[in-house]
Formats: structure tokens, C-alpha cells, sequence
């Protein structure tokens, strides 16, 4: 939930305000615009949403860095994280959280992309140019050992379809495009395109290493990752899809984007 917030609603909003040079699109700039800040209590009550609907904060070693901060008199005062982990201990709150489903679990865990089952893939990195692009999945080594996993099941069919997601992964870039990316997928080449959802590059620059890592320290940079359910989308579909990429506006040509790779897995 942590890396699919921060990802995706939070970087969306940063690249659709801003601009990779400066702006909200600019993480060296970011912080100058006013927008930043109601943008970030946003992000903060989103988390402050899944708190209440079950979901939990860290307990790793996060919870031991320290920061120094001036008080309203302009004195240094040194705060641990662990002190100031919950928007009561922060004291305030917010006049509307959102509803959910509830988490029903703190556990937590971190599931590699190696251990799902893979449907499909691209396991190669894809250039995301000016225009759109296309790419073709293969089925993957371990559907072809069990056919009958390639197959979704219809609306009609007994069996519920089993959930299937697209991994778009490993997202880097020179410098940001300044535009979202739509992500299309056709169940096969005679199928319309349907969008799934969109995908930024925010962040995903050498530049922006230091904020990544500033979240988490002590850990390596968090690869950027999206993740869609098409499992409608797919519903009865026998091969692999089709997955496009279209900027959504005209994106900077300096910024050579890529995407390391695009995974079908359940």
C-alpha cells in the first residue's frame, strides 16, 4: 500500500502540477510550491485512512531516525520518528477518512515478483519514446508445463476468473517526461485496446535518489513499480495480451524513459 500510494497518486499528482524542470515535477523544486503542502496532508490523510481501516505503520528500524527540526521560537529540537507515528500522537485529525475495505491483518511481508505466477512476460527493457508503443507478451516457461492456467474464465463460466495483474517494473529515466502514460492491453491483436490505468516517471531519475532513500534508510532504492487488475479486461481471453504505452501529452524527448520490464502474474 506504502510503495502503490507513493508511486502512483502521489507521483500522478507531482507530474500532472509540474514539470521535469521545475514545479511540482521537479523533486529539487517541489517543495516551493504551495501545492505541495495540501498535496502531501492528502497523501497523509490517505495513510491516516488506512490506519483506521486496519493497515499498519512500520516497525522496523525506520522508527529510530531521528531529525532536527526548529520549534516556533526557532530552537532545535531532535524528534524520533517512533514518537510521532500516528496523527494523535502529531495531535490532529481529519474531518473525513476513506472508507475501505478492512485490512483484517498486520503482518507484514514482502512478496518478490519471482515467487507469483508468471502468465506472461516482457522481460526486456522498453524505450517509452514521444509516441505510443506496443509490446507483445510471451507466455511465460511455467504456464506452458500447466495450459490450463492461460485461460481466464468468462463471466459465464462456474470458476471465478483468477486474478491477474500487470507488473509494469524497474522504471527509470534521464529526467522526468512531464506527462503520464496510459496503459492499454488488448486481449489479442483483433481486440480494442482498453486503458487500465497510467504510469510517471517521478522520481525515477538519479536525481531523485536522495528523497527515495531519505524514506527508507538504511535500505537500497525501492524500484518503481505499477501495478493494474486486468482480469476483467482479460476475462476469456486464451494467449497473452498486448500492452500499450501512450503519452498523454507531449512528453520531454531528453528524458529516455524506460521500462524495465511487463509482467502477467497472479
Amino acid at each position: 500500500f506504502n510503495m502503490g500510494l507513493d508511486f502512483n497518486l502521489h507521483g500522478t499528482i507531482h507530474v500532472l502540477v509540474g514539470n521535469g524542470s521545475q514545479g511540482m515535477g521537479s523533486v529539487p523544486w517541489a517543495a516551493r510550491d504551495p501545492i505541495f503542502w495540501m498535496h502531501h496532508c492528502n497523501i497523509d490523510r490517505m495513510w491516516a485512512s488506512w490506519n483506521h481501516n486496519g493497515g499498519c505503520n512500520p516497525t522496523d528500524a525506520w522508527l529510530n531516525q531521528t531529525f532536527i527540526f526548529p520549534d516556533g521560537n526557532g530552537n532545535q529540537v531532535v524528534a524520533k520518528v517512533g514518537d510521532f507515528n500516528t496523527i494523535g500522537q502529531r495531535g490532529y485529525a481529519y474531518d473525513t477518512l476513506e472508507p475501505g475495505p478492512h485490512v483484517g491483518s498486520c503482518n507484514q511481508f514482502i512478496l518478490n515478483l519471482g515467487q507469483l505466477l508468471h502468465f506472461a512476460v516482457a522481460a526486456h527493457p522498453i524505450i517509452v519514446g514521444p509516441g505510443p508503443v506496443e509490446i507483445p507478451l510471451q507466455v511465460a516457461p511455467e504456464s506452458l508445463r500447466h495450459p490450463e492456467l492461460l485461460k481466464v474464465p468468462g463471466a459465464a463460466a462456474n470458476a471465478a476468473p483468477r486474478p491477474r495483474r500487470l507488473v509494469l517494473h524497474d522504471l527509470s529515466a534521464n529526467m522526468d517526461p512531464g506527462v503520464l502514460y496510459a496503459v492499454t492491453v488488448r486481449a489479442s491483436p483483433n481486440a480494442r485496446p482498453v486503458t487500465v490505468g497510467y504510469v510517471n516517471f517521478f522520481a525515477s531519475t538519479a536525481h531523485a535518489g536522495g528523497e527515495m532513500m531519505m524514506e527508507m534508510p538504511g535500505q537500497a532504492e525501492r524500484p518503481r513499480f505499477f501495478s493494474f487488475d486486468v482480469s476483467r479486461v482479460l476475462a476469456g481471453s486464451k494467449g497473452p495480451p498486448l500492452v500499450g504505452l501512450r503519452p498523454v501529452g507531449r512528453p520531454n524527448p531528453e528524458a529516455k524513459a524506460v521500462v524495465g520490464a511487463v509482467r502477467l502474474v497472479a
